[in-house]
């Protein structure tokens, strides 16, 4: 079959018929191969950091790799507002599965891929984000069509030697897919989008007067983010004792976010949620700096399977071959 222009304009209403928003990327009607024919779904996650975009990687590639990478992107929430909900990237063949099998169906070519901005190494998924993926999925399933009971795989399924996405809470790590197959299915005859989560436990919340490990762990946490190390002398006492410079601190945070309420100096998931995030790219940061010093220090002449040797490579060059490659699940975070 050729492009998938039709089948994914139907797509497109079925989404906004539920109360999500479509957009399109320029060209997507063409982008892709022509040799495309569906039969299933893969879900993915881009690996990006945490509050960033990864729509210019999916719709134009990576060093080894052309775009598209996906037919339809998912945007972080604070990305919504610009990109929808749901962006249509291509309706033709996108390089997304690679090598792997799911129920002895391969290739590319038989396979809608769906890529969500997260960063694979413990960012929350949103409850805009995680209905977002179920409902079009059930659009893809309605409209293509296929037993999302069967043909909708996560990547980690489909490649499990290789691959790890989607990963993250609120499902752990790696995605339990039966029951978000289960869930797909049931909005194709008439059940609603999946409940999210509950919210945290009281005991997840941490206040004054609470002692012990977590919160340790929280002051810990907060003295690296402000200070750069977890027991710096510029920060708070590292003492397991929610007193009032740690409620201070907290709410210090929370007013520089706007996390409403702002001065109730509690930490709670999303406070905790956010400065993870933070600490996380830092580190990821870090390690594309140390990979740009490596990359440089290569001898003179010495070839490389991504083009030009080391040294013949501009910052630019450099920067270009990092903003390309994937970090998935190869940073461990330290308490």
């Amino acid at each position: 079959m050729p492009y998938q222009p039709k089948t994914l304009e139907r797509v497109a209403a079925d989404c906004r018929s539920r109360g999500l928003t479509v957009t399109f990327q320029p060209g997507w009607n063409t982008r892709g191969s022509s040799t495309f024919s569906p039969r299933g779904l893969i879900w993915h996650h881009t690996a990006s950091g945490a509050g960033s975009l990864g729509l210019n990687v999916v719709v134009n590639g990576r060093a080894g790799l052309p775009g598209p990478l996906c037919h339809i992107f998912l945007p972080r929430d604070n990305h919504r507002g610009v990109y929808g909900d749901i962006r249509i990237v291509a309706a033709g063949r996108a390089n997304h599965g690679g090598v792997g099998s799911w129920r002895g169906v391969s290739g590319n070519s038989n396979w809608w891929g769906i890529e969500a901005d997260n960063n694979g190494v413990g960012e929350r998924w949103s409850d805009r984000m995680l209905r977002a993926y179920h409902e079009v999925s059930a659009a893809l399933a309605r409209r293509t069509p296929f037993d999302p009971g069967l043909m909708i795989c996560a990547h980690h399924e489909y490649a499990p030697s290789r691959k790890i996405d989607p990963f993250g809470p609120p499902h752990g790590g790696k995605w339990p897919m039966g029951p978000r197959r289960s869930a797909v299915k049931a909005l194709l005859t008439g059940g609603s989008t999946p409940t999210p989560p509950p919210p945290p436990k009281e005991e997840d919340v941490l206040r004054r007067g609470d002692k012990g490990g977590a919160v340790w762990r929280a002051q810990r946490m907060m003295n690296e983010y402000s200070h750069g190390a977890p027991e710096s002398s510029k920060g708070i006492p590292v003492d397991g004792d929610f007193g009032p410079k740690t409620e201070a601190a907290v709410n210090a945070l929370r007013k520089g976010w706007n996390h409403q309420p702002v001065g109730n100096g509690e930490w709670d998931t999303e406070t905790s949620n956010r400065v993870q995030d933070h600490l996380t790219n830092r580190k990821i940061a870090a390690l594309r700096a140390d990979l740009i010093a490596e990359i440089r220090r290569i001898p003179a002449g010495t070839p490389g399977p991504a083009g030009p040797p080391g040294p013949g490579m501009s910052a630019e060059q450099v920067a270009t071959l990092l903003n390309g490659a994937r970090i998935e699940g190869t940073i461990k975070l330290g308490s």
